[in-house]
Formats: structure tokens, sequence, C-alpha cells
């Protein structure tokens, strides 16, 4: 199953962007406000790239 997001502007003043994400992908890795999220892109085959997620829980 796909689960969208939209990709909007994080600052005016800035070309950095922010997404959202989707309710089901929260509750399945327990993820809250404040957790960090890693970005890794994984080339898969030719042509083919792939982004691995890594999920670091804040700290209580």
């Amino acid at each position: 199953m796909v689960e969208w997001t939209k990709i909007t502007p994080a600052h005016s003043k800035t070309k950095a962007k922010r997404i959202t994400i989707p309710e089901a992908i929260a509750n399945t890795f327990n993820l809250e406000a404040g957790d960090a999220i890693g970005w890794v892109i994984i080339a898969k085959s030719e042509g083919v790239l792939g982004v691995e997620l890594v999920f670091e829980k804040q700290a209580k």
C-alpha cells in the first residue's frame, strides 16, 4: 500500500523542505514528535535508487 504525503517549504527564507509522516507509518514505528529520521540513499540496481530511513527515538 502506498502512503502519500506532500512536500512543503520549511521556511520562506530557505530551500529546506518539510514532509508529514502518514499516521500508519508513525504508528507502525511508534514515532512521536521530536524523534529523528536519518535518510540514506541506496543504489538498488542500475538506474534505480531507494531510500532507507533510520529512526532514532527522542530521549525521555
